[in-house]
């Protein structure tokens, strides 16, 4: 091989010849595709020979020209090749002539790209007008820069001489970082908050978003005792940060809460960048690594159509992780003991918030620390050792000191009780035991082999460069900062357990922060031990991550100022569909059968008002729609009616929280939201969240011990007959209802509701 390569670098007729052929291929593909496209507006004369074939080999004819495209192709580029040696036969001869000639061929490979991209695009999505747009722009391009090369070459030169000679200067990068920041809030802020409500109240009816954040937040903030009076899914901190931190926002609403995550993702991914800038300082690397990063975190099909429906999903998972790197990094460049004491902190706030994280950060930073005092020993400190590693256990033990401090802060004389660590870790154990679980070769089952081999790759990414980094940093074959990179792979490895344990098709980029540096790091070790590589490898990864970002399903369907359509959230400018074929708008709703649902609905009715994307002409009607259905009034007012302020509540409903918001209560029952979300025009029942015989029992007593005056449910629970297949459905449910209909009666009704008043 390396004699190829220096045959081919000294012999300047050979490497221009090899140029010019490239280059000869790339114009012949050009000339194929506009040659088709020219000739795909010229129908295909009919032969009168197929009028005399039978019907059924009538039906057997193609009328298509891919026999003369496929000629012509060949002929193209022979022709071109042979005019290319004719009219260059001097220049081929230059040395000179290889540098000019590789820029024009590297070029025109780029228009080449973006022309087929387009046409691909063509195909998948039907020739839909924006994929029409990139196939024209590539083919503008190209024609243009042929036109104007001289002038191309000229702009491309005072644009690399304008970078050197100004990269260095501070008002220059910091004009890049703040326009890059700029870019980083345009990229994600959504300008139309009741826009995206509206779509995420149609598309998952705020289940997972009630679930993850405003049941337990609202429930906190009214005065219910998380882990004690009502669950949450992750841990108390978690609701009780993000409901005080809504509140900060005009009041808790659902419009707060959307623009608290918004904001979140903007400060964390600015965080990235200037993480990222300070850790490798380079501006077009750590633009990359944060492009590449918000690409796999909200762009990506595990969190379709829109990242809000699903905040777990969201960096709102791990907030506190670039504080903790920052802070390592620093140590590591400049020692000092606060550092630490500051990380630990960090840790334990960590734990508080939300326990898997925090649980992965403390063990990424015990290694930091455990791993720095051995390298310490090494360096002969030895008559130090036990000042060091109590040292170090002094420094540990504040992780535990703060999670408890903030546990007791939060829930009070709760926390030395058996029953809040029992429900603390009540999800957690159902989680551990699989409930919910998916294998990780579930995508390579279904044949999605780049989401499957990728599923696999992350984690031997991790350990491969924990191995390695950790046994050049024990024989002192690296620098001490090599240490950042093995903790990054440690936090990586124990945030993996996401996926690991939940393996839903691309979820692995929920937790991608770690495998993004590990990139970013590989790629500035390679630049940085062959320099003469650098300008084009950032350029490469400049290109690649914009281009992947730009052209991505969901980036071009998500609704902020990049979106060209004037309706985004009703008729995007993709078109995109789950795998079975059903919109977005009430997808699961649609797929029940008849025999599952009831004859009539809360309101008596037979119409479910199951609408999809084509049911609205714009994004206004669907915001009409959104405020209309979203509106329970009539049946908070009856709640209120009924009720004391102080007074917890018993709701048997989907939308729950939103039910609870409007009459101003808080949640009766410990699992809250108590059912899943699904529109209220339904005919069907609702699962509840008691999963377990446990959950069943302990509801039952709750309701038997407090005996609250009044519980409200759908009217449609009053059904006296059901379909055989509820017993398996909503078993939970049935016991339910029966314990309601043996001690209550029906008392009042509200629009969806009815008041069930306990028996004298």
């Amino acid at each position: 091989m390396t004699d190829i390569r220096k045959k081919i670098t000294q012999d300047t007729y050979l490497a221009n010849v090899l140029l010019l052929s490239l280059l000869v291929m790339a114009i012949s593909l050009q000339a194929l595709i506009v040659v088709a496209w020219v000739f795909s507006f010229i129908p295909i004369k009919i032969s009168p020979l197929i009028a005399t074939l039978s019907l059924r080999h009538q039906a057997l004819i193609v009328l298509k020209r891919d026999i003369s495209f496929y000629h012509f192709f060949i002929a193209a580029a022979c022709f071109l090749q042979a005019a290319g040696v004719f009219l260059l036969k001097q220049q081929l001869e230059r040395r000179t002539f290889i540098r000019s000639l590789a820029y024009f061929t590297l070029a025109e490979y780029g228009w080449t790209f973006l022309i087929v991209f387009g046409v691909f695009k063509m195909f998948v999505y039907g020739f839909a007008p924006w994929t029409k747009v990139i196939f024209y722009l590539g083919l503008i391009a190209s024609i243009l820069s042929k036109i104007f090369w001289k002038e191309l070459r000229e702009f491309v030169r005072w644009g690399k001489g304008y970078w050197q000679e100004h990269k260095s200067d501070i008002k220059t990068q910091r004009f890049y970082d703040g326009a890059f920041v700029l870019l980083i809030f345009l990229i994600i802020n959504i300008p139309d908050t009741q826009g995206l409500l509206s779509k995420m109240f149609i598309t998952d009816h705020f289940d997972h978003f009630d679930t993850s954040i405003m049941a337990s937040a609202w429930g906190h903030l009214k005065g219910n005792v998380i882990d004690i009076d009502q669950q949450t899914f992750y841990f108390p901190g978690l609701p009780i940060v993000m409901g005080s931190l809504a509140q900060l926002l005009g009041g808790f609403s659902y419009s707060s809460m959307v623009i608290l995550l918004g904001l979140g993702m903007i400060v964390y991914f600015i965080g990235v960048y200037a993480l990222a800038r300070y850790w490798l300082k380079s501006i077009p690397l750590s633009i990359a690594m944060v492009i590449l990063l918000i690409k796999w975190q909200i762009f990506q099909p595990g969190v379709a159509t829109i990242i809000f429906d699903y905040p777990s999903a969201t960096i709102w998972r791990n907030p506190l992780d670039l504080i903790l790197l920052f802070l390592l990094l620093s140590h590591l460049r400049h020692p000092d003991r606060r550092l630490l004491i500051a990380a630990a902190i960090v840790c334990g706030l960590s734990c508080f918030y939300m326990i898997d994280t925090g649980t992965y950060l403390s063990i990424a930073f015990a290694f930091y620390i455990v791993f720095s005092l051995v390298m310490d020993l090494q360096e002969g400190l030895w008559k130090n050792v036990r000042p060091k590693v109590l040292n170090a256990a002094g420094i540990l033990l504040i992780i535990p000191g703060v999670t408890l401090g903030c546990l007791w802060l939060s829930q009070g004389q709760y926390l030395f009780t058996k029953t809040f660590w029992e429900n603390l870790f009540e999800t957690t154990t159902f989680f551990l035991l699989g409930h919910d679980a998916l294998h990780m070769y579930k995508s390579l089952i279904e044949g999605k082999y780049l989401d499957s081999w990728e599923g696999f790759f992350i984690p031997w990414v991790y350990t491969f460069v924990l191995i390695v980094t950790s046994t050049l940093l024990f024989l002192r074959k690296v620098s001490k900062e090599y240490l950042f990179v093995a903790t990054v792979s440690v936090y990586g490895l124990g945030l993996y357990h996401y996926y690991a344990c939940r393996s839903a098709d691309t979820s692995f980029y929920v937790v991608a922060l770690p495998y993004v540096f590990i990139l970013g790091f590989i790629l500035n070790w390679v630049i940085t031990h062959q320099p003469s590589w650098r300008k084009g490898l950032l350029a490469a990864a400049m290109a690649i991550t914009f281009f992947s970002l730009l052209t991505n399903h969901y980036f071009l369907d998500y609704p902020n100022i990049f979106n060209f359509s004037k309706n985004p959230m009703t008729h995007p400018i993709i078109s995109i569909e789950p795998d079975d074929g059903i919109g977005f708008f009430n997808h699961n709703d649609l797929k029940w059968p008849e025999q599952f649902k009831l004859a009539t609905n809360s309101l008596g009715e037979t119409d479910e008002m199951l609408k999809t994307e084509k049911d609205f002409g714009s994004d206004a009607q669907l915001k009409d729609f959104y405020h209309r259905e979203f509106d329970f009034s009539q049946d908070a007012a009856l709640i209120d009616r009924l009720t004391s302020q102080d007074e917890r509540v018993p709701l048997i409903s989907s939308f729950e929280t939103k039910f609870l918001m409007q009459a101003d209560r808080r949640a009766f029952f410990y699992y809250s939201p108590f059912v899943d979300t699904r529109p209220m025009h339904m005919r069907m029942f609702v699962m509840t969240a008691l999963w377990s015989t446990g959950r069943v029992n302990k509801t039952l007593q709750l309701l038997q011990e407090k005996s609250p005056p009044y519980i409200f449910m759908e009217k449609i629970l009053l059904a006296q007959s059901v379909p055989a297949s509820y017993e398996y459905l909503y078993p939970d449910l049935l016991i339910m209802l029966n314990y309601i209909h043996r001690y209550y009666v029906p008392y009042e009704q509200g629009h969806y509701l009815v008041a069930m008043k306990r028996r004298v």
